[in-house]
């Protein structure tokens, strides 16, 4: 009798699971078409840095060897998506081209199915045509969650899918892609919560919305444990991708203006989909739409050149859902909208504005990690001098460039934040602070020239964006010339200058000796005392208005600058790092040269701040003069 039972229950169990399969048929035709188009299609190829300053491609791979975190808006799971110089392994290598294929057809098939019953193919084509171009598509990545949502938002068996085990497994992938990279996480949680808000606001069920949050927080926390060797940097990488996110809106932008034609085409898109959801009463998608057109104008534009692949590809995704309806108006609101996205893709949005195309190349696979890596970088090969001090010793890289690194396969041992440009907060310039001050600090810092460096003759501490390395990141340099020596400078690459430090033989933490305290204003020039020893800093007390936490917020930040003058007269304008200013930036000496018997540079006589936006910054400041007594810097005299 139980034997029976079982069999009949198994029986409906079969049957029940088969008129599923069946509601989905079509679903699941795309998606194995797609998915065997693209898993068949998918290389990927050896991609270096190759002095493009972009530091975090060479270390994806970090959680397959030694015992440090990758640590970056890029998580450690990045790897996944083919963003590595190079794939650590052929098993690493199948599972990314297994999952940019299951992540994309995923995307393609939930946008493809509804268009299918709207029977707008010919709209679908086009766009596809003119904005995509490939099933490969990189914004399916953080645009799956979207995909979701519109699809359940316009499915007649909605009620039947979302149910709790749904949202819990959900839950889970949106944790997974905090790992992948952290923005695509943050974008599916906003996704998902503001859809699940809504549902909520309808129905006054918060059941979906608990199972989702938890799913999340568990899910995070367990992934954390699996893919970190420090179980601290679970919070960590949470801290640190905050922080870059808010420095990287106020200091990583350019000195360009977006033409209000631009603007005006973003905000038109917006108003005709706010007027579709509600003239089509889709109000469960409103929240949802609304919140993540905010967010990718803020990552398109706070930086600007990347409006293309995170403002304009991503916001035709939202749009698509007008042609998930059938009707003559939500058409011809998609042709308009479809019109303002192109001018914005193809007449540039401000002056020089150009678009990237990335070639794949075959793996080279055959050969180890550490050589492809080594063959990658042939133009960085130190000289026997450097290499023979070094041995086998710990060694970091300062300010970037660690293709050096990599090219002669020394023992990488890098700071929390690697990239001198990218420790944009107090927060994370204090972590580095924290880790050169430690035992755990490598035995040398190789010291290479700044982006703005290319001759052999030139200052080496001419950094990227027109700014002065050493004002980057003022407590991490400070840290290196206090507590290391030079002991070699030779060539690099092209003959540019590169310096070896070693560790002192003993802590050197500095401290700091305030000469003066005053209030200042922008455009006025302030006299600077003698020193004939130790390094002169100024620490700022910038304050924003209103206005300018507002487009800190929504915008990006504006420029700063400090002017230098000489002795002789020459001045020297550099732009500054806004949110570390206050941690010191260099008055005197300016150093400018590598030199094993100490620093030096010139003397600086008087400086002033500058600010080309009004309304800012507060017009007044407080600001500090410090003396730091490092050893071995001196003031160059005048000739």
């Amino acid at each position: 009798m139980n034997l029976a039972l079982f069999f009949s229950n198994l029986e409906k169990n079969r049957t029940l699971v088969c008129r599923r399969l069946e509601n989905y048929k079509n679903e699941i035709l795309v998606f194995l078409v797609i998915f065997i188009l693209l898993f068949m299609s998918t290389t990927l190829g050896n991609r270096g840095t190759h002095n493009s300053v972009e530091q975090w491609l060479n270390i994806t791979n970090q959680m397959f060897y030694g015992n440090q975190d990758f640590l970056f808006s890029y998580g450690p799971l990045f790897w996944l998506t083919g963003g590595a110089a190079t794939q650590y392994s052929d098993v690493t290598y199948w599972l990314s081209v297994t999952f940019i294929s299951i992540t994309n057809s995923f995307f393609w098939t939930l946008l493809f199915i509804p268009i299918h019953k709207a029977r707008n193919y010919l709209f679908f084509a086009l766009i596809f045509a003119i904005f995509f171009r490939n099933l490969s598509f990189y914004a399916a990545f953080f645009m799956w969650p979207f995909a979701l949502v519109a699809y359940l938002g316009f499915s007649e068996q909605k009620n039947k899918i979302i149910n709790k085990y749904f949202i819990i497994f959900i839950g889970a992938l949106v944790a997974l892609s905090f790992f992948i990279r952290f923005f695509y996480g943050l974008f599916g949680f906003l996704t998902i919560f503001s859809y699940l808000f809504s549902l909520f606001l309808r129905d006054k069920k918060l059941s979906l919305l608990s199972y989702f949050t938890l799913s999340l927080s568990i899910t995070y926390v367990l992934l954390g444990l699996l893919v970190f060797h420090n179980h601290q940097n679970i919070i960590n990488y949470i801290i640190i991708n905050m922080e870059l996110s808010f420095g990287n809106s106020v200091d990583m932008t350019y000195d360009v203006n977006n033409s209000i034609r631009s603007f005006v085409s973003v905000l038109l898109v917006l108003v005709f989909l706010n007027l579709f959801l509600i003239a089509k009463k889709r109000l469960a998608l409103f929240l949802t739409i609304n919140i993540l057109w905010l967010l990718l104008f803020k990552l398109g534009f706070s930086r600007t050149d990347h409006y293309l692949g995170f403002f304009v590809a991503p916001a035709t995704v939202l749009s698509m859902v007008m042609i998930f309806d059938k009707s003559l108006f939500s058409r011809v609101l998609f042709v308009i909208s479809m019109i303002n996205l192109y001018s914005l893709a193809h007449i540039p949005t401000y002056p020089g504005a150009v678009t990237l195309t990335l070639i794949n190349k075959p793996a080279g696979l055959d050969e180890s990690f550490q050589e492809r890596m080594a063959r990658i970088y042939p133009d960085f090969k130190l000289k026997n001098e450097v290499l023979d001090k070094l041995a086998n010793s710990t060694v970091d890289v300062y300010p970037y460039n660690n293709e050096y690194i990599f090219s002669n396969k020394l023992n990488y041992l890098q700071r929390p934040s690697f990239q001198n440009y990218m420790t944009l907060t107090p927060t994370l310039d204090r972590m580095n602070q924290d880790f050169l001050n430690s035992p755990m600090r490598p035995k040398f810092i190789l010291w290479t020239a700044g982006i703005g460096c290319t001759s052999s003759d030139c200052n080496p501490f001419d950094g990227f964006d027109m700014k002065y390395s050493l004002n980057e990141d003022p407590l991490t340099s400070t840290s290196i010339l206090s507590n290391y020596h030079p002991v070699v400078v030779s060539a690099g690459k092209n003959g540019i200058p590169v310096m070896l430090l070693e560790e002192n033989s003993h802590d050197e933490n500095f401290s700091e000796a305030l000469i003066l305290e005053k209030e200042m204003r922008f455009g006025q020039w302030y006299s600077v005392p003698k020193s004939d020893d130790g390094l002169l800093k100024i620490k700022p007390s910038f304050e924003f208005t209103l206005l300018g936490h507002a487009k800190n917020m929504l915008f990006r930040g504006s420029i700063l600058k400090i002017r230098y003058k000489f002795s002789d007269g020459e001045e020297k304008l550099y732009r500054v790092n806004i949110l570390n200013a206050g941690s010191g930036i260099v008055i005197s000496p300016l150093l400018d040269k590598f030199n094993t018997s100490g620093f030096e540079g010139r003397e600086v006589i008087a400086f002033m701040f500058e600010t080309d936006t009004t309304n800012y910054f507060e017009d007044h400041f407080t600001a500090k003069l410090i003396k730091i007594n490092i050893p071995n810097i001196t003031a160059r005299k005048p000739n």
